[in-house]
């Protein structure tokens, strides 16, 4: 099953990858998944306006820990898991 983390973070390429690298860590250690793979959206003046990392469960069941997971890292407000049925705001800060 593959979800999108969509970030409501202006990060560059190279920071998204450090937030991967600690999700994708704490995915491995919970035996959840892993992360596949991300991107940054720019705007129209090539300013970045988000970012999504894609991460993929190794069973659907790994669902609710992937929230549990995503719940303690720190991510701005308006960020949000997006799976094929639902969205879910998961930023706090």
């Amino acid at each position: 099953m593959f979800v999108t983390l969509n970030l409501n973070m202006k990060l560059l390429p190279f920071m998204r990858g450090s937030f991967e690298d600690i999700i994708n860590s704490k995915l491995e250690e919970e035996d959840v998944g892993y992360v596949e793979g991300g991107g940054t959206l720019l705007d129209v003046n090539g300013e970045v306006e988000c970012c999504d990392i894609e991460i993929y469960l190794n069973d659907e069941k790994n669902y609710k820990k992937l929230i549990n997971i995503l719940s303690d890292i720190r991510m701005a407000k308006g960020s949000k898991i997006i799976s094929e049925k639902e969205t879910i705001n998961i930023g706090k800060d």
